[in-house]
């Protein structure tokens, strides 16, 4: 069993994931999971903020099926959370921003006041970065981002379906004033609108019914 511990700062609660359970789930056993140094694993050099895996394992250890798994990390790589690379030795998770998540103490203590005013300046960067999240987009801006994005989430969307689609999500997020159906403003439109038609069936707004059953890879 790994010792230690980890830190979790309460703007986790804004987290575009956090209410969706399962990819919570996963996320947080990755921030667990993830080596706080680099080391070796029967001759392979393991970073800090990545640890190796695989879908069987993660289901394992979350209790998750592995189509959930599957399903999580599609999420938490297209809002680059997580990183995967095969090797050798298995799938390496990289937690992408994870010295933010976990620096370490001893900077924190001896570089306090420097600290403070980095802590400061993330915080205003970050502000900045809201604002402009926050605007929405034009339909137009909004259909043209779908029919980019969209094919490489599932390939048996066409070009015609996501247009529907897209329109209709679209007018559902303006009678909304922009707020999901849980009431959450939408900070991230890109990622939430994807993440609303990857729960779509393409063949609902014209692509003809797949014969067989799309499985998304690591």
């Amino acid at each position: 069993m790994k010792q230690g511990w980890i830190k979790i700062q309460r703007s986790l609660l804004d987290w575009e994931w956090y209410d969706d359970i399962n990819t919570k789930v996963l996320f947080l056993h990755c921030l667990l999971k993830a080596n706080h140094a680099e080391k070796k694993y029967r001759g392979a050099v393991v970073k800090r903020g990545t640890f190796l895996t695989g879908r069987e394992l993660l289901a394992k250890d979350t209790g998750l099926t592995v189509q959930q798994i599957r399903t999580s990390l599609i999420k938490l790589k297209s809002t680059n959370e997580l990183t995967i690379k095969p090797s050798s030795k298995g799938s390496v998770v990289e937690v992408v921003n994870y010295d933010k998540y976990q620096s370490t103490t001893n900077t924190a203590t001896n570089e306090q006041p420097t600290s403070n005013q980095q802590v400061t300046s993330n915080k205003n960067e970050k502000k900045e970065k809201n604002e402009k999240k926050l605007s929405p987009p034009s339909e137009g801006d909004f259909i043209q981002y779908l029919q980019e994005e969209m094919p490489k989430v599932n390939p048996d969307w066409t070009p015609d379906s996501i247009n529907r689609a897209a329109a209709l999500q679209f007018k559902t997020y303006v009678d909304a004033n922009w707020h999901t159906g849980h009431g959450k403003k939408i900070k991230i439109w890109k990622t939430t609108a994807v993440n609303a038609l990857s729960h779509k069936m393409p063949y609902k707004f014209g692509t003809p019914k797949p014969t067989t059953k799309f499985t998304p890879q690591l």
